[in-house]
């Protein structure tokens, strides 16, 4: 269990364990390196491949034990099933008996419609119950320039803004280029140790990911019967329409085909 001092230095006396989330590209990696203080993770710029299922590294920084995990980008995962399902716990899994918190991974930059898409289904993944567990971490610090995060966020795109209205409005922001700026990796781990306070040390579990899974899949169970039935239907109009043009064929056909009564006759005049 997290020990927690209450008191103005809050002091950790386990294993604090971190789960990086967040799209392909937005500096998952970096941003672990830069926390744990050394490159177990390969990044982009390295000559190694990047993160392709999940990674996990421990270290001493500032006195406490951190352990991190580096997951997949979320890109590589965007279509949901059965195996992506398993994957996911078996990141919870490495942070046993689970994380303290979620690093949700957003870079600095303009915030468009896929990064909202793919931020949601991050957060619906794992549920509400991971809301109170989840902060966001800004990555590409740098690209702020002069710009202060509380000058970003004021003219930052609506959407952005609810998602950290989700995660208790908690953030940070990294400049992974900055590998000797110590400052901005204490100021995160004591915004985690906060987050922690308030949770009164408890951690995100497999019980809460598996309540959501129920969900997902009762989801799921209900998106097929809808689309069986869809398609059910859709059948029947095709099939309908199809035997509506034979019989307005074969009516068209049957006019223009000669009486046999009238064939062979000759007009005579009298």
């Amino acid at each position: 269990m997290l020990l927690i001092q209450i008191n103005s230095h809050i002091k950790i006396r386990s294993l604090l364990r971190i789960v990086l989330l967040g799209k392909r590209g937005a500096g998952k990696s970096s941003a672990g390196n830069t926390l744990l203080g050394k490159q177990p993770f390969y990044t982009a710029a390295s000559s190694q491949r990047v993160t392709k299922d999940w990674s996990m590294s421990a270290s001493t920084v500032d006195g406490h034990r951190i352990s991190v995990v580096d997951t997949a980008g979320w890109t590589d995962l965007i279509l949901m099933n059965d195996n992506t399902i398993l994957e996911i716990a078996e990141w919870i899994d490495q942070s046993d008996p689970g994380p303290h918190v979620f690093l949700l991974v957003i870079p600095i930059g303009r915030f468009i419609k896929e990064e909202t898409n793919t931020v949601h289904q991050i957060l619906e993944v794992f549920g509400e119950e991971a809301h109170k567990y989840t902060m966001v971490l800004f990555t590409k610090g740098d690209d702020l320039e002069e710009m202060t995060i509380e000058d970003y966020l004021k003219d930052t795109h609506p959407d952005l803004k609810k998602i950290i209205e989700v995660c208790g409005g908690r953030y940070h922001v990294f400049n992974n280029r900055d590998k000797e700026n110590k400052k901005q990796v204490s100021d995160l781990l004591e915004k985690i140790k906060l987050m922690a306070k308030r949770n009164e040390g408890r951690n995100y579990t497999k019980a809460m990911y598996q309540k959501t899974v129920d969900q997902i899949e009762v989801k799921w169970k209900r998106e097929r019967i809808m689309n069986a039935a869809r398609a059910e239907v859709e059948k029947e109009i095709n099939d309908s329409a199809v035997g509506s043009n034979y019989e307005t064929t074969r009516s068209k056909n049957t006019e223009l085909k000669p009486s046999p009564d009238t064939k062979g006759t000759v007009s005579t005049k009298e």
